[in-house]
């Protein structure tokens, strides 16, 4: 399934540097016709993976919560 094994042997974890394991890849068609292909690695370590994936989560909802505060301001 894994199209390009190189990826496998250069992607390591930011936190812990641990070389990443294959989760899962699909596919994503845009409106114009061309494909995008996303393959989701993940660290091997779930706890690592689960600290990693909370720091995103808050980084997301910080960046939400900016936007939300600049809308506010343009409709007030």
């Amino acid at each position: 399934m894994l199209a390009d094994t190189t990826i496998l042997e250069d992607s390591v974890c930011s936190r812990c540097g641990k070389v990443r394991i294959f989760k899962k890849q699909w596919k994503e068609k845009l409106e114009r016709g061309s494909a995008i292909l996303h393959t989701q690695m993940v660290c091997p370590d779930s706890g690592c993976q689960k600290s990693i994936e909370d720091h995103f989560a808050a980084i997301r909802a910080k960046k939400q919560e900016i936007l939300d505060r600049k809308l506010a301001q343009k409709t007030a």
